[in-house]
C-alpha cells in the first residue's frame, strides 16, 4: 500500500544520501535537495521564523525594561548626589581612599538642618 511505498522511497532516499556522502566534493549535493516535501519546509520554516520573531521581541522587550530599571537606579542612586561617592587607589597599593558620598537635601531638608544646628 501507501506506507510500504512511502517506505521504500524512504530508504531509496537514505541510501543516496549515504552515496552523496562518499562522493568527491564537487559532486556532492546539499543536503535541502534531498527534501521531497518542499512545501512542507517552506511551512516549517515560516514557523520558525514567527518564532524567531516572538523571541527577537520578547528579549528586545526584556532590554528595554533593564534599561529603564538601570536608568531609574542611576537617577536615584547616583544623579541625586550632590557628593558621588569615590574611591582612590594608590599605583602598586592595595590603599584605598574613600570619599563618603552627599545626598542633595531638598529645601525642607536644609531649613529643618540650619533650624538643628542654630539650636
Amino acid at each position: 500500500g501507501i506506507r510500504k511505498s512511502i517506505g521504500e522511497l524512504r530508504e531509496t532516499v537514505l541510501k543516496k544520501i549515504e552515496v552523496n556522502a562518499d562522493v568527491p566534493e564537487i559532486e556532492r549535493l546539499e543536503r535541502q535537495e534531498f527534501n521531497l516535501d518542499t512545501e512542507e519546509q517552506h511551512r516549517l520554516m515560516a514557523v520558525s521564523n514567527e518564532q524567531i520573531e516572538k523571541v527577537r521581541d520578547e528579549i528586545e522587550l526584556e532590554n528595554i525594561r533593564k534599561l529603564y530599571v538601570a536608568e531609574t537606579l542611576k537617577k536615584e542612586c547616583w544623579d541625586s548626589m550632590e557628593i558621588p561617592g569615590k574611591t582612590l587607589t594608590g599605583f602598586g597599593s592595595k590603599l584605598e581612599v574613600r570619599n563618603y558620598p552627599i545626598r542633595k537635601r531638598s529645601p525642607d531638608e536644609v531649613d529643618k538642618l540650619e533650624f538643628v544646628r542654630t539650636q
